[in-house]
């Protein structure tokens, strides 16, 4: 199993990840080694989509490596113009993205090279979670609900059994489980900017056991590749605005008056407890969670604001 996996690394480390794994496929050889791989050829997808769950999971691997090489200074973006729009909206976070990206996870292995590993399992959920709707003009309709909570099972399997370590299944699970909500958000929000209070549930919800932005911020790039593979053209529908709003998240979690800001919350529960002569329990935690998402809003500064707004909340009665 370690040996499978080193050579698998060095085959996505190098500069064709999508061409190494259609090798692979070509010489029968990826449906032994990454059987979740290889079930997603012919599945077919309906519009924006253009192709197939393989196909567009190559392209997206291409998308995500050209982020690779720009992020470590190896190449350019500006060669195109959906490019140009990345570059412009990231650079202002390029020396916080590298810190980030450039750690190594586990073995001398950093998690900006695992952007292309998320990029290869992003949708390996979908041929275990297709239904279709028919028409009665003839027309199908494919949905994949849950196929994000499925492939992130089905991948942590698998590394697992290629042995690599927890903490780097555990980021694959996190970003796959994550993957369509940037997506989301952005159809929410239209031309708007995402309101702090979204960008913060992002962050909480994606961070699950880890201690910083790491989820989240990769999960965007992942969004950036896979929003731009989903569609033929280039630069594809609205990308102007969603590239806006993954630079909203991008600096919601990595500049200063963000994420970094709620970490430090204005109360505690043993302030909360003493100062309402509450006992400990649930309710504590829940009251908890709505004065950091008020103060992640930027609709609470203080903790005198804070305690005013826990007497308003218990005062409604509608915590459990």
């Amino acid at each position: 199993s370690e040996r499978l996996r080193d050579e698998l690394w060095k085959m996505l480390a190098s500069t064709a990840p999508d061409r190494a794994i259609d090798l692979l496929r070509t010489y029968n050889l990826l449906r032994p080694l990454l059987p979740e791989v290889a079930d997603m050829e012919g599945v077919a997808q309906t519009a924006p989509h253009d192709a197939d769950v393989y196909q567009h999971t190559l392209r997206t691997m291409r998308y995500a490596l050209q982020l690779c090489d720009w992020l470590k200074g190896d190449a350019a973006l500006e060669t195109t113009a959906a490019g140009a729009e990345i570059a412009a909206a990231l650079s202002p976070y390029l020396p916080r993205l590298r810190q980030l990206l450039l750690a190594t996870t586990s073995a001398e292995r950093r998690a900006l090279d695992w952007l292309v590993w998320f990029a290869l399992w992003h949708d390996v959920g979908k041929p275990a979670t297709r239904t279709a709707d028919h028409f009665d003009d003839g027309a199908i309709r494919y949905r994949f609900l849950g196929h994000e909570e499925v492939g992130a099972e089905m991948a942590a399997r698998r590394l697992d059994a290629l042995k690599f370590s927890r903490v780097e299944v555990a980021l694959v699970q996190a970003v796959i489980r994550a993957h369509m909500r940037p997506h989301l958000l952005h159809v929410s929000f239209g031309s708007e900017p995402i309101s702090r209070r979204a960008c913060y549930r992002f962050f909480r919800d994606s961070e699950r056991r880890t201690a910083d932005a790491l989820v989240g911020v990769a999960t965007v790039l992942l969004a950036l590749a896979d929003y731009q593979a989903i569609h033929a053209v280039s630069p594809p529908p609205t990308w102007a605005d969603y590239v806006r709003h993954m630079r909203d998240l991008l600096a919601y979690g990595l500049a200063p008056g963000g994420l970094e800001e709620v970490r430090a919350p204005l109360l505690d529960g043993h302030t909360l407890m003493a100062y309402f002569d509450l006992p400990p329990g649930r309710q504590v935690g829940v009251l908890l969670e709505q004065l950091r998402e008020a103060q992640a809003a930027g609709e609470i500064a203080t903790p005198e604001e804070g305690l005013a707004l826990a007497a308003q909340l218990l005062a409604q009665d509608v915590l459990p």
